[in-house]
């Protein structure tokens, strides 16, 4: 008994440990050394896929290129500082401060014509197909007649 619960102290300072660990690493604020006035970028790609989720700016505060997402059905307008609306982001123009910033994909669905369904051509595959029923049923007919003459 005493040995049990021994283990389950054991068991409980690790689970604690797990839990706290990454929040008090995370709490930790970065270096200024580390940070050299450049601004952290969180892309939020609204959907779309393939692409870094966050990125540094250079000292000028800076992109000096924009990642490109992915979205079947759509087509990419660019980044945004907004998710409706806002300015866009351009790669080497646009200036960021303060510590982050987030800036969004904004997404245009490509515009698919409805194609009208053609008719199947007549095959014999597509004539069976359609009289698939009246041909079941002549043939049940013949066979049982071919049986009674054979009787």
């Amino acid at each position: 008994m005493k040995r049990a619960k021994q283990m389950f102290a054991v068991l409980l300072c690790i689970a604690a440990l797990c839990v706290l660990a990454p929040a008090a690493l995370a709490a930790q604020p970065l270096d200024e050394s580390e940070n050299d006035g450049k601004v952290i970028i969180y892309f939020d790609a609204c959907g779309g896929t393939g692409i870094s989720v966050v990125e540094r700016t250079n000292a000028d505060g800076k992109l000096s290129s924009l990642p490109t997402p992915t979205m079947e059905g759509y087509t990419f307008n660019g980044w945004f500082t907004d998710i409706v609306g806002g300015s866009a982001i351009v790669a080497g123009e646009t200036v960021f401060s303060g510590e982050e910033a987030t800036v969004y994909a904004q997404w245009s669905p490509i515009d698919q014509v409805p194609t009208e369904p053609t008719a199947p051509a007549d095959t014999v595959a597509g004539i069976l197909e359609r009289h698939k029923g009246t041909i079941l049923i002549v043939g049940g007919m013949l066979v049982l007649v071919a049986v009674g003459l054979a009787m």
